[in-house]
């Protein structure tokens, strides 16, 4: 959501860091099993967990298997360089870009063609009612969302996100790998204004997909945000992992390992 995640963005630092200037935070993301776009999504419980530093952020995802391959990532953020780090910690790869980059750019032009065939459209109400999600107090949002093909709409999904600001990081920063990845999913510039107006940071959403008169249903929340030592080396490459150029193949590969938490 947003990574991991999604539609957390434009608030300022809301508390100052703590002693150790780093906060952790750990969501469960749990996937009713079924089909989507072809391919087959067991039941499982997948890990998310972020670091949020000053000038660096890294958010992991372990457990996510589709066709039964598990495919787990951490993606960084790190001011400092300026860099966006992507590591593959299933097949021990790496690949390193500009914050400023666009994936879209590294697209082969045929695949950039038909990424523009497709987007992703929707609508954002304010629920009305706050919530408390791990003793914070959030802002309840429904959002319905499709892609659009040819004036026609597919994979509808109805969902219930749940924000909050009472968090002690930027926001921003936690969420700004999210915002390098969003162009692979072209969304519209209407409904990622929507989401963007959802102040603060995700803390919990449900989620049903329908299509071809099926449905795939997922529910994360955060169940832990501390402050605490990172670990050594959690904002850089692990030892032998080796350095890719990020193509076609890769960029796909980001696209599954991301979903199906929502990225905006």
């Amino acid at each position: 959501m947003r990574h991991g995640s999604a539609a957390c963005l434009l608030l300022l630092l809301l508390a100052p860091a703590g002693l150790w200037g780093d906060v952790y935070v750990k969501g469960i993301l749990r996937v009713e099993g079924g089909y989507r776009l072809g391919h087959h999504v067991p039941e499982q419980e997948v890990t998310c967990e972020w670091w949020i530093g000053r000038r660096q952020a890294t958010c992991t995802r372990t457990g996510w298997r589709i066709d039964f391959m598990t495919n787990d990532w951490r993606f960084t953020v790190d001011r400092e360089r300026n860099r966006m780090l992507g590591v593959n910690l299933t097949e021990k790869f790496f690949f390193e870009t500009p914050l400023t980059a666009s994936p879209v750019g590294i697209m082969e032009p045929p695949a950039a063609e038909r990424l523009k065939m497709y987007k992703v459209d929707g609508t954002v109400e304010q629920a009305g009612a706050k919530e408390k999600v791990a003793g914070r107090t959030c802002e309840v949002y429904r959002v319905a969302e499709w892609i659009v093909r040819n004036g026609d709409r597919y994979y509808d999904r109805d969902r219930v996100v749940k924000v909050t600001r009472e968090v002690p990081f930027d926001p921003q920063l936690a969420a700004a790998w999210e915002q390098w990845i969003r162009p692979l999913f072209n969304p519209a510039s209407e409904y990622l204004e929507a989401l963007n107006r959802m102040p603060g940071f995700l803390m919990a959403e449900d989620t049903v997909l329908y299509h071809n008169g099926n449905q795939l249903t997922w529910s994360f929340s955060v169940v832990e945000i501390s402050e605490k030592k990172p670990p050594d080396g959690i904002y850089d490459v692990p030892g032998g992992f080796e350095k890719k150029n990020l193509g076609p193949a890769e960029l796909a590969d980001i696209r599954d390992a991301v979903y199906p938490q929502p990225l905006y």
